[in-house]
């Protein structure tokens, strides 16, 4: 049972790969617009919400030096101080070289994951629920501050699952096999956080559902306000606040 709860928690991530027409929605004669990947991603949050510490106690009895080390590789994916640098990097290259596609895939990038953290950190602010490995159990909660680093969502899978978001949209329109092989990358991050005693299962999945769906809802605002200009009319304007401070704006 175990292992089919695994399998069922990989296999369910991969939905984020692929878009389920609407169509094929079993609901919409029902008027109700809820996607079966909406349902199935609902569905599995509330699951593991309920077997957290099972999962827990079966990961921890089957790690190895093997995992702690693909753990260790695939935690990068998920980690903001180098991914943020590298999106502005990346975004910066594409204007300067007049890439719009590169300059794209920098702004979906730092844009989807800064609209993602937003409501990860609150979460976390508003639910102060304790990291497994402080041995509290998986509903032990506590108000007493209102810390960041705490388990209640997981920021590196959402970090991950943003990343992912942008090269699928990006770089695999209409190619499901190189989408699901960004996601599968995305999942393993997600997992490794799970592995490595940081965040309750339930967690991870969470913060992997809100990487996705913010930067989804990231790019549709980009893509319906601001993609009328092409990238010569968007302009970099160096400015001095009345504090002193230099900073740097973007127009579009």
């Amino acid at each position: 049972m175990k292992y089919l709860l695994i399998l069922f928690i990989i296999t369910t991530s991969f939905l984020f790969a692929v878009e389920v027409p609407k169509s094929s929605n079993p609901f919409a004669q029902l008027n109700i617009d809820l996607p079966p990947k909406h349902i199935a991603l609902l569905s599995t949050g509330i699951l593991l919400l309920l077997v957290d510490e099972p999962i827990r106690e079966f990961v921890q009895e089957n790690s190895s030096e093997t995992l702690d080390n693909v753990s260790v590789v695939f935690k990068q994916f998920g980690e903001g101080r180098y991914l943020f640098s590298s999106y502005a990097l990346i975004g910066s290259i594409g204007y300067f070289a007049g890439s719009e596609h590169l300059f794209k895939t920098g702004v979906y990038a730092m844009g989807g994951a800064l609209s993602a953290q937003v409501p990860i950190n609150l979460l976390k602010m508003a639910t102060q629920r304790r990291r497994p490995d402080h041995d509290k159990g998986s509903f032990w909660f506590s108000k007493a501050n209102f810390s960041t680093d705490t388990s209640f969502v997981s920021g590196h899978a959402g970090m991950a699952f943003s990343l992912a978001t942008v090269l699928s949209h990006q770089y695999a329109k209409d190619k499901p096999l190189l989408s699901a092989c960004f996601y599968s990358v995305a999942t393993v991050t997600a997992l490794s956080r799970v592995y490595d005693d940081k965040h309750w299962a339930s967690d991870a999945f969470i913060g992997s559902a809100l990487g996705y769906l913010m930067t989804k809802w990231f790019i549709n605002f980009y893509e319906n306000k601001f993609d009328k200009k092409s990238i010569s009319q968007k302009r970099f304007s160096p400015y001095l606040s009345d504090e002193g401070y230099i900073g740097l704006t973007l127009d579009f």
